[in-house]
């Protein structure tokens, strides 16, 4: 696949959203994804009118692994930032999969390891992504979150200064 840069595929829809926002709506190849980032490396950092950039797009809509760890290679804020909802794209990969009564483990694996304090992070509604992972969750939520907790109190305690986490 071979785009070539031009205006229209550079132009915000009517509701903000980038070229690569509607992408990663698709479950996109990697490799689309390289190639739209190439051609046009700022639209990771394009937020829509909702307040979401694309990587949210990828939580919401199962991209793989592949894809996310590559915007969040090119925009590491992109996993902090919170939309309109307060979700972080970590809200939205725990939300996708529960819904789709299937965890998506690798991403919000990947997520959790790359941007560690988005694990205490709440939306709107006073939620963490832990939080939502032990209300709505089955076995391997339970068994995610064993694994998730330390990691985020170690990151609530380096944040306040209270204790280094190789130390805790």
């Amino acid at each position: 696949m071979h785009l070539k840069k031009t205006r229209h595929l550079g132009k915000l829809s009517k509701a903000g959203s980038t070229l690569l926002h509607h992408v990663c709506c698709f479950q996109p190849p990697l490799k689309v994804v390289q190639e739209i980032h190439s051609l046009y490396p700022g639209m990771v950092m394009v937020r829509d009118v909702f307040g979401r950039l694309p990587l949210h797009e990828a939580c919401r809509f199962k991209a793989s692994r592949e894809v996310v760890d590559f915007l969040v290679k090119s925009y590491i804020a992109a996993a902090y930032t919170q939309d309109r909802q307060g979700k972080t794209p970590l809200h939205y990969a725990v939300d996708a999969g529960l819904a789709h009564e299937y965890l998506l483990l690798d991403v919000i694996m990947s997520l959790s390891v790359a941007a560690p304090g988005s694990l205490n992070i709440r939306d709107a509604r006073g939620s963490t992504p832990v939080d939502i992972l032990s209300h709505r969750g089955g076995r391997e939520a339970t068994a995610l979150i064993k694994y998730l907790s330390p990691m985020a109190a170690s990151y609530r305690r380096l944040a306040t200064g209270s204790v280094m986490p190789f130390l805790a």
